[in-house]
C-alpha cells in the first residue's frame, strides 16, 4: 500500500477540506435506524456498563447525541466502533428517552 506523499501546504490543506466535506455531510434519518441496548460486565472489571448499537450516523450528529443521553443518565461513557458505551445499568431510562423522542430500541440478551 502506498503513501501519498505532499509537495507543499497546499496539497495538505486540500486534503484536509476533502476530509472536512465527508465529515459534514447528512447522516439518515434517526427514526428509520433499528438501536439494540443491552448490559455487559465484560472486559469492565466487574462494573456494569450500557451498549447502544446500530446507529448509522455521522461522527458529529453521534458525539451530539451521545451528550445527550450522558446528561439524560448523569453518567460517563465513551464512544467506541460507532457503539455508545454509558457506565451503570440505565436500561430502563435510555429506553423512555429513545421513545418519548420517537425512536425504536430492541433490547437484546448479551
Amino acid at each position: 500500500m502506498s503513501e501519498k506523499k505532499f509537495d507543499s501546504l497546499a496539497s495538505l490543506s486540500e486534503l484536509i477540506k476533502d476530509k472536512s466535506q465527508i465529515a459534514e455531510t447528512e447522516s439518515p434519518s434517526f427514526q428509520k435506524q433499528n438501536l439494540e441496548i443491552y448490559l455487559t460486565k465484560k472486559n469492565r472489571g466487574g462494573k456494569t456498563a450500557t451498549i447502544i448499537r446500530g446507529f448509522i450516523l455521522g461522527y458529529k450528529d453521534l458525539n451530539n447525541l451521545f451528550k445527550e443521553v450522558k446528561k439524560q443518565c448523569s453518567t460517563g461513557g465513551s464512544i467506541k466502533n460507532g457503539e455508545m458505551l454509558i457506565q451503570g445499568d440505565f436500561i430502563e431510562k435510555i429506553c423512555v428517552y429513545f421513545e418519548n423522542k420517537g425512536h425504536n430500541i430492541k433490547r437484546v440478551n448479551s
